[in-house]
């Protein structure tokens, strides 16, 4: 589902006819538009940053679309073996708090530094990057919704192409 508020509901009406036994969704909308109209059907989501409208719902599990941190760094280090400093951006609403615990124990079991910047909105993730640019060998991007505006992760992919750092993303 794209920008519009619309599109949730246009496509939740042409669907609700279908008889399904689970909806997957991925995204804040999806999730919404999922909650609000499968209500006596199972919700398997991911990428969502607020699931209060799943409150009290059994049926709504959500799962993690990232990947073991001390594997995917292990192979990262086979690519990039002069890599010293892992630099990463993080929404302060990222609710995966283990994982990022889990990703300072496999930098730190790989005598990787990890340089994480927390921000608040994707006008935040600019002055991040910039940052994390000039002293970082890898950019490690997550997935957040609430950060990743197509125009936030073209300038990012731009400026990091500009000082040859590598961006490992979703």
């Amino acid at each position: 589902l794209g920008a519009e508020a619309d599109a949730a509901a246009f496509l939740a009406d042409n669907l609700r006819e279908l008889q399904v036994s689970l909806v997957f969704a991925i995204g804040d909308r999806a999730f919404l538009a999922a909650v609000r109209e499968y209500v006596s059907v199972p919700v398997l989501y991911t990428d969502v940053s607020d699931t209060s409208a799943a409150a009290g719902r059994g049926d709504a599990i959500g799962l993690s679309v990232r990947v073991d941190p001390l594997a995917a760094l292990t192979r990262l280090q086979g690519l990039l073996p002069r890599m010293t400093t892992l630099g990463a951006i993080r929404g302060l609403k990222d609710p995966e708090s283990l994982w990022w615990d889990k990703l300072g124990e496999a930098c730190e079991a790989l005598k990787l530094k990890l340089d994480v910047r927390k921000v608040n909105a994707s006008a935040d993730v600019a002055n991040a990057s910039a940052a994390l640019l000039a002293q970082c060998g890898g950019l490690l991007v997550q997935p957040d919704s609430q950060l990743w505006a197509p125009s936030v992760a073209s300038r990012l992919l731009y400026d990091a192409s500009l000082a040859k750092i590598p961006v490992i993303a979703f």
